[in-house]
């Protein structure tokens, strides 16, 4: 099931777990603070909005994922097995580049999980438009996951997933190198009707307009 994280009102249990977290830091570092200047910080003007302005962030960040509940993920199969079955509705999927990036594929964990989907923030673009993998790996950082090419190869097997939202997978392979999967939508033109999985050993140019997948980390 796809979905978009709706808002709903801040639970007061959520209130107090992040107050608890705020003071469990206070704590730990009161020996980075003289009495008196914390005193005279505590009289700022509005300084709890200013408290408050980080967790905004992440909040802006967070709330403009999309959801993907996984049930019954068979990560006993290989991920080459995984990648015969994604052909479906007598349409042709060619794949480009390097099979062994799928071969090599970690397989991740958990029958169910919920995968996560997100568009890089503008803000990671450089000026001609694209982001690196680097940055990428910031982004999934920032938004407390990491990539389970696996499941996320499985949520493709029902393939026009991708026409609506064309997803890859960034990764670190065992050689240290950056891999990817990359699920495009349906082709037009002299490739009409034929649905493309790229696989990429190495860094490649990322543009605007794709969403990239992970699991939460904790």
């Amino acid at each position: 099931m796809t979905q978009i994280m709706t808002a709903s009102e801040m639970t007061d249990g959520q209130i107090d777990n992040l107050a608890d977290k705020f003071r469990a830091a206070l704590r730990k570092h009161r020996s980075d603070f003289d009495s008196k200047s914390v005193q005279h910080v505590l009289g700022v003007p509005n300084l709890g909005m200013e408290i408050l302005a980080p967790f905004r962030k992440h909040m802006a960040v967070i709330s403009k994922m999309m959801i993907e509940s996984r049930e019954g993920i068979d990560r006993m199969q290989s991920p080459s097995r995984l990648f015969e079955t994604l052909q479906m509705n007598g349409k042709s999927l060619m794949y480009s580049s390097d099979r062994s990036v799928i071969d090599e594929m970690p397989v991740g964990e958990g029958k169910e999980v919920e995968l996560y989907f997100f568009e890089p923030e503008p803000s990671s673009f450089d000026q001609d438009g694209c982001i690196t993998e680097e940055k990428l790996a910031e982004e999934y950082e920032f938004r407390g996951l990491k990539p389970d090419p696996f499941a996320q190869m499985e949520r493709n097997r029902a393939i026009a997933f991708a026409d609506r939202f064309p997803n890859a997978s960034v990764w670190k392979g065992k050689d240290g190198q950056w891999c990817s999967i990359l699920f495009h939508p349906l082709a037009r033109g002299l490739y009409a009707g034929t649905r493309f999985v790229s696989a990429v050993r190495g860094p490649r140019g990322w543009v605007a307009g794709g969403w990239f997948g992970g699991v939460r980390k904790w």
